[in-house]
Formats: C-alpha cells, sequence, structure tokens
C-alpha cells in the first residue's frame, strides 16, 4: 500500500479563467448578485447588502471559482473550460500526481525539468485515453454503452529521480468541455503489503421526499466511496508505520491499496486503524477510509 500525501502546489501557468465580478467592500449588491474573493464565489442573500462576506446570513458560499476548482479539497467541484485545459503546475515533492472527476477524452503528463532554464527538457510524458480506450470488440463498439466505461481517476507516478520538476498536464475533450475536479501533487510513502481482504461501498447522499399526499420524489445526490482492508507489516517498520498513522488524523490523502484497479484508489481520510501482532515477524494493521466528496 502506498500514500500520497499532498503538497501545496503551485501554479505555473493556466488556461482556466472565471469571469465572476471581484468582491468590492462598501458596494451595494442586490439578491441573488454573484461576486468571487480569494477564489471563492459567494451569492448575495438580500437586497441592498452592504455586510462583509464572512456573515453568514447575508453571504451563501458557492465554493471555489472556476480557476481554483480543481485544487480545493473537494472532487466534485470541477474547473471546466472548453475543448482543453492546460495546467504546468509545480510542489516541494513531486513524485506522483493523482487526478480526480476527469471529463474527456484524452489526458497527457509531462513531467519537466524546471532546472534546464535555456530550454524545455521533457523528463518523462505518458497519455491516457478517458473515453473507449479499453473497448476492443466491434459489437461493443457499436452497440455498447461507452458512457460507463469512462477513466474518471488517474494516478501517475514518475520514475525520473530528478527533484525539481514540473507538470504539463494537457485534457482534451473535442467538441465538448473539459473537468478536472481535483489535483493532488505530492510524496509517495509505502507503509506495507496490501492483503485481498477488501471491502469497497459507498455512501450515497440522494434524497427521498415524501409529502403529505404520500408523492415522493428522489433527488439524486452524491456519493464517496469506502474501503477497509488490511495491509501486512514487517515488525521492523511497525513503529514507523504506527507514527504515519497517528499523523494521518484529518489529512486528505491518496490512498493507493492497489494500482491494479481504479476503485482501490481512494482519494479520503483515514478514519479507523488497529495493528494486530499477528506473527513474530509480521503485524497485520487493519484501515478504514472514507472518501471525500
Amino acid at each position: 500500500m502506498k500514500i500520497l500525501r499532498r503538497s501545496d502546489i503551485i501554479i505555473i501557468s493556466s488556461n482556466l479563467s472565471d469571469d465572476t465580478p471581484l468582491y468590492e467592500q462598501g458596494k451595494t449588491y442586490v439578491k441573488g448578485e454573484i461576486i468571487q474573493n480569494n477564489h471563492t464565489r459567494y451569492k448575495s442573500m438580500l437586497d441592498n447588502n452592504t455586510e462583509p462576506l464572512d456573515k453568514e446570513a447575508y453571504w451563501q458560499n458557492l465554493g471555489a471559482s472556476n480557476d481554483y476548482a480543481a485544487f480545493d479539497f473537494f472532487v466534485n467541484t470541477q474547473a471546466r473550460r472548453e475543448q482543453n485545459i492546460e495546467l504546468v503546475i509545480t510542489a516541494e515533492e513531486t513524485k506522483a500526481l493523482y487526478l480526480a472527476n476527469l471529463w474527456g477524452e484524452r489526458l497527457k503528463i509531462e513531467v519537466i525539468n524546471t532546472k534546464n532554464t535555456k530550454e524545455i527538457e521533457i523528463l518523462e510524458s505518458v497519455e491516457y485515453q478517458l473515453y473507449g480506450g479499453d473497448i476492443f470488440d466491434w459489437r461493443e463498439y457499436f452497440f455498447g454503452n461507452w458512457s460507463n466505461r469512462r477513466q474518471k481517476d488517474i494516478y501517475f507516478e514518475r520514475s525520473t529521480a530528478h527533484r525539481a520538476v514540473s507538470f504539463k498536464i494537457t485534457l482534451n475533450a473535442a467538441n465538448d468541455i473539459a473537468k478536472i475536479g481535483h489535483i493532488v501533487c505530492g510524496n509517495v510513502e509505502e507503509l506495507g503489503i496490501s492483503l485481498y481482504k477488501n471491502t469497497i461501498s459507498a455512501i450515497d447522499f440522494s434524497k427521498i421526499q415524501t409529502d403529505e399526499e404520500g408523492n415522493t420524489s428522489l433527488m439524486k445526490g452524491n456519493y464517496k466511496k469506502t474501503n477497509s482492508f488490511d495491509v501486512a507489516i514487517p515488525i521492523s517498520s511497525m513503529d514507523l508505520c504506527i507514527n504515519a498513522f497517528i499523523e494521518l488524523r484529518g489529512e486528505p490523502c491518496v490512498f493507493v491499496i492497489t494500482q491494479n484497479y481504479k476503485s482501490l484508489i481512494n482519494f479520503g481520510i483515514l478514519k479507523k486503524w488497529e495493528v494486530l501482532l499477528e506473527k513474530r515477524n509480521m503485524a497485520i494493521a487493519s484501515l478504514e477510509l472514507e472518501g471525500l466528496v
């Protein structure tokens, strides 16, 4: 099992934008008017609104602005742009990338050597076909449901040893809107060997409402993944792993249970853990993860 711990991302260049007007202190706003301040969008809840943005009764927080939506803590707030999104980012730690809730046709990730200032030196390049890449049968090509075969999450771990690097991310969506829900960049820690005793589930936030006459309506909501699994840890690494579990409390991370299955990579928090000293040379850690929406 690996853990990708997020570092603060530095945006070097981006073609994302948000045309929401900037907040002006002292200006009077009408009900329903939307503004942005410090990469966050707000909606006025009243007419003749001159109150500061921290007054919740006067302003509704609408979440991150479009140019920052891929860098907040939420997977379901997507940065959007017609045709393509191009980003160049870096961070203090740049061992791996995780991109969640993608919408597009092709994703290209390039690792660039930032120490070479004379010319652009690409150290690694990988491309993913997000839509229809695993269709090999002609019947499925013409008559299958492709929408269920989209790749929405990508985990990329670079192999180069260079420390000073940046990532160029290009997401293409021809004749459509390219979308990125969340980006994590940081260091990777390997804590043990995942055992195939694993449960995968999801918490559904859909709502069922029934009125006084018995009429029922369903409002489809978001969901978050949960995982429960065991990890084999050498006794020599037990103290190191326990300290890592303690430090992870309340910290969103990407948990890579195994790279063989997309459903076993989860961006979330460690909700519960316990370590069983089962054998002389091996401990078994039982972990429960709760994904972020």
